[in-house]
């Protein structure tokens, strides 16, 4: 009986210490001053909920304190935000985050855990460079075409391609396509207050036509294309070609331009065609965005907004990042370079607000060209 009862009171005990001291998030924070433990003990919560923006931002006014906090605390702070910053998918910021805290000094066993986390992130952004030596030089394509600064005011053309077949679009994927777009035009005045550009105002305005002809991303990669969209335009919505619909919806006004976007309803590689800089350009009239992109309910992280907001910047100069030999590690979270979890969580960085018109040019790991040849920019 006495061994039955023994055994009875270690379970209690094993029972109540899970209790006190188990935690199944993984956040159970460290010894800190007495003056912290309020803090602490709030933003665990904050973990616990998943309520991570609001954690990251407490996170960070903590990591400001340095020292006050102790060494446990700030190793216990920056592993969370590590933790934040990989399920944004900001591989770079969390690795970022590992080798502040290796350089706290950490016990033999923990720097030991952060050196591998280190050695995944790696893996993680190695993975995302297929393209990453196509280009040595950032191409200069300020000033071109019919859309040339992000600013004032901006009419998006969107036009629905539906061919029945491998384009359908039901009048309840277009409903989510237009929350789509308001994130995405929501997203560039957040990222323009970054840079004191306030005058910057969006009219989107939506069309649908109806492609007799099978559509497919080999077809309208080719020229054909644009000659066969000025038909289309002129039968279904009345304008005698692409540059005729542009003229009518920037209604003459010289503060007005004009962003042209098609979209059709299937999944394939996205692209823009763009007008290249350079006087001898300045007459190209035929720019414009071509989102292959499904819209529908989906089981892995959305792009849809990134791949557009991606797209419709390239009609306003901005150029690829992810296929620079020397922006690998440069502008990390930019959306012209790298995708993140979700589309707030992505930035927009000097060098494409320069290239749309927003700032001075920075200082960059790569040579900036001045000319460029025509091309077709892809993500």
């Amino acid at each position: 009986m006495k061994g039955k009862t023994l055994v009875a009171t270690a379970v209690f005990l094993l029972l109540l210490y899970l209790m006190l001291f188990f935690d199944p998030t993984g956040t159970a924070h460290p010894v800190v001053p007495d003056s912290y433990q309020a803090q602490f003990t709030s933003l665990k919560q904050q973990l616990k909920n998943n309520h991570h923006d609001n954690a990251m931002v407490k996170i960070k006014q903590l990591l400001a304190q340095g020292s006050l906090i102790g060494k446990p605390g700030n190793l216990w702070l920056l592993e969370q935000k590590a933790s934040i910053e990989e399920k944004r998918l900001h591989f770079h910021s969390a690795r970022e985050s590992y080798y502040q805290a290796l350089a706290l000094k950490p016990k033999h066993k923990v720097r030991r855990d952060y050196q591998n986390r280190i050695i995944g992130l790696n893996n993680h952004i190695n993975a995302s460079q297929q393209e990453r030596d196509l280009r040595s030089h950032y191409r200069d394509s300020r000033d071109s075409g019919i859309a040339k600064q992000l600013k004032n005011n901006i009419t998006i053309a969107y036009i629905y391609l539906d061919d029945g077949r491998w384009s359908q679009w039901s009048g309840k994927a277009r409903m989510q396509n237009h929350t789509n777009l308001k994130h995405v035009v929501n997203w560039y005045q957040q990222q323009a207050s970054n840079y004191q550009i306030t005058d910057l105002n969006f009219d989107i305005r939506y069309f649908y036509i109806n492609s007799p002809k099978g559509l497919s991303r080999q077809w309208l990669l080719s020229k054909d294309f644009s000659r066969y969209a000025d038909d289309m335009l002129a039968q279904q919505l009345g304008f005698a070609s692409i540059k005729d619909f542009v003229t009518n919806l920037s209604q003459g006004r010289a503060d007005s331009q004009v962003a042209l976007v098609f979209h059709t309803n299937a999944e394939a590689r996205s692209f823009a065609r763009t007008c290249p800089a350079g006087k001898q350009y300045q007459s190209c009239q035929i720019e414009y965005a071509m989102l292959t992109k499904k819209i529908g309910p989906t089981n892995r992280i959305d792009t849809t907004t990134q791949t557009q907001s991606h797209e419709i910047l390239h009609l306003f100069g901005a150029a690829d990042l992810y296929n620079i030999q020397n922006a690998k590690d440069f502008a990390v979270t930019d959306i012209m370079n790298y995708y993140s979890a979700d589309l707030k969580y992505a930035s927009l960085d000097p060098i494409t607000a320069w290239a749309i018109g927003w700032s001075k040019l920075p200082t960059t790991p790569f040579a900036v060209e001045d000319k460029i040849t025509p091309k077709i920019a892809v993500k």
